[in-house]
This record gives C-alpha cells, structure tokens and sequence, in this order.
C-alpha cells in the first residue's frame, strides 16, 4: 500500500497481519479509518474519494452492519468504489503473468510461420530436384562424338547383316536338306519391278507424315525421339546421314523382314511378329515406351510392303529413306531453334 493512504479493514478480525501491528486493536475492530504502512496486502481497501466509499464507512459503524463483522464485508462494496491493493511484487508478477498471456502469439500466426517454412522448403527441395533433373537430362542427351556414332552404326549393322544371312542361309540348307523349316530365301526374294517405287514411295511418304504429326501430338513421342535425334546426329556431318540412314535400313531388313518374317510366315503372322520384335529392341539410347510403340507399327509397315512386293528391296529402300528424311528433317528443326 501506499504510505499516508486512507483505508478502512472491514475484517474482523483484520486478515492482513502486516498491517494489522500498525493498527490500535481499535481502530481494527471499530473501522476507523487509519493510516497504514507500506507492506498491507488482501483485505486492506483503499478507501475512494467518491461519495459511496464515504457511504460505506458511515454505514459499516452502525449497529445494522454489526452483526456481519465476522464476515468479509468488502463483498458489499462497489467494485467501482475501490481498489485492491498488493505489494509491489506480487502487482508485478500478476501483471507480468496477464501480460504473458495477453502477448502470447495466436496459433493462427504460428500456423503460419509453418506454413512458410514448409513452403519454402517444398520450392527449395523442387530447385535441387529441378538441377538434378537437368544434369541427368544433360548427360543422358549429351552428343556422342562423331568417330563413336559411326563406329557403333557400322559395328551394329554388321551383327544384324551377320544374323539376316546366317538365318536366311541355315533355313535354305536345312530346307535342300529336307527339313521342315521355311526356306527363307524363296520366301522373300528380291525380285525388283517398276511399280515397286510406287509402294516404296508411298511407303516412305506414309511414314514420314505420320511421324510430323506424332511429333506434334504426342508428348512422350516426341521427347524420345528429339533426344535420340540429338545424341546420334549432333556431332555428325551432313554427309555421314547418308551412312547412318542406309547402313540401319538395310541390315535390319535383312534381319527382320528377310529372315525373321518368312520363317515365322508369309501373313499376318510374320509381318505382327517380326514388327514387335523390331520394336522392343529399339528400346534404347534413351527411347522410351513410346518410341517403342511407334517403331512396332512402323515395322509392320515394311512388313506389309515386302508381302505386298515380294520384293525385300522394297522395304530396305524405303526404311533407308525414311531414317535419311527423319535425320534431315531433325537437323534443319534443330537450327531454327539454335536461331531462335
């Protein structure tokens, strides 16, 4: 309490002990108004200057009050009237503890303050996934030098010719031999007629139309083949797509629609048969499912024209062109874009 402040004690007897030793037994017990020392505490009032707290003094030193000195008397009061007092230390750490939680942070702003950090986290982790993205896409797509392209095209081709001839040669033996295997030499031919160039043409114009437009319209297409496009023939020169386009054409050809199909049947059969096959083995240097896709169809395609023509020349020719107008038709998108 203050020092020199006017109080009344309205207990009886007085519960605040401190001051209850400045205090005449009394005074204490009489409610006459005293003055009391800085150390009073819980039941000690300081009095208001207002007309009511004069009101309450007078009222509680008549005989009508009396009978309730036993009890806490300050419940009559008007809470406006006066103001509870406390030491100073007990007035800070009560007002210290109703500050706490007054300034305690809402959960909505801690709510918050995670949620910017899980997000920023979230675009961190999607920066360092993107970078990593990107040098496996670097290097994957990286360009082969030119000597490797052409060693590999040319050590490729050879295998596949080796395995055409070797399969086409055993079943014509074992057929001389009377075994009951397809003689795949007299099974395709290559017995060339002018209005093979028509089938050829058409051919090669059937599949190159739908390639421009599966690049347009298929996503998953169009990623595979550009990036196959771009590590095989980046580093070659203009001249060295003729061996790249030629070599391939007519080796697996020799494999597919020369040995391949005429063993497993002149039909349906041989042409789906040897098509699936020529598709999954092209699942490779970075190819995916659909490249896959693309390249089982097209090898139903030559199928279809050897069976048609009889004539295996039709479809190496046609293959052949068709790799030579993909590579230059990749090389002149591919400058317009380094323009661009």
């Amino acid at each position: 309490m203050e020092m020199g402040a006017r109080f009344v004690c309205l207990a009886t007897p007085p519960r605040c002990g401190l001051c209850f030793g400045a205090l005449s037994p009394g005074a204490a017990t009489t409610g006459i108004p005293f003055t009391a020392s800085p150390f009073s505490q819980g039941d000690c009032l300081k009095m208001d200057e207002s007309l009511s707290g004069k009101k309450i003094a007078s009222s509680y030193r008549s005989s009508k009050v009396r009978p309730f000195l036993g009890t806490s008397l300050w419940k009559l009061l008007p809470q406006d009237s006066f103001v509870s007092r406390r030491p100073p230390l007990i007035n800070a750490a009560k007002q210290s503890g109703n500050q706490g939680k007054n300034s305690k942070t809402p959960p909505s702003a801690d709510k918050l303050d995670d949620e910017k950090l899980t997000e920023s986290s979230r675009l961190e982790g999607q920066a360092v996934e993107e970078k990593v993205n990107k040098k496996n896409s670097d290097i994957k797509t990286a360009p082969a030098a030119r000597e490797e392209v052409l060693k590999a095209c040319v050590n490729t081709s050879a295998a596949l010719a080796i395995a055409g001839i070797a399969i086409r040669q055993g079943t014509h033996w074992a057929a001389e031999a009377n075994w009951s295997v397809p003689d795949c030499y007299l099974g395709m031919t290559y017995n060339f007629q002018a209005w093979h160039l028509g089938v050829t043409l058409g051919t090669v114009t059937l599949i190159a139309s739908l390639r421009q437009i599966l690049l347009s319209t298929w996503p998953e297409f169009s990623q595979s083949s550009r990036q196959s496009n771009k590590q095989v023939l980046s580093s070659l020169e203009l001249n060295d797509y003729l061996l790249v386009s030629f070599l391939p054409g007519i080796s697996e050809e020799l494999l597919f629609r020369g040995a391949i199909l005429p063993l497993i049947g002149v039909d349906w059969r041989g042409v789906v048969f040897s098509g699936l096959v020529f598709g999954i083995l092209h699942i490779s240097g970075g190819r995916n499912a659909a490249f896959a896709a693309w390249a089982s169809f097209v090898g139903c395609v030559y199928g279809l024209a050897a069976i048609i023509t009889n004539d295996l020349a039709v479809p190496m020719v046609a293959h052949s062109v068709a790799n030579l107008v993909a590579a230059y038709v990749w090389r002149i998108e591919s400058n317009n874009d380094t323009k661009i």
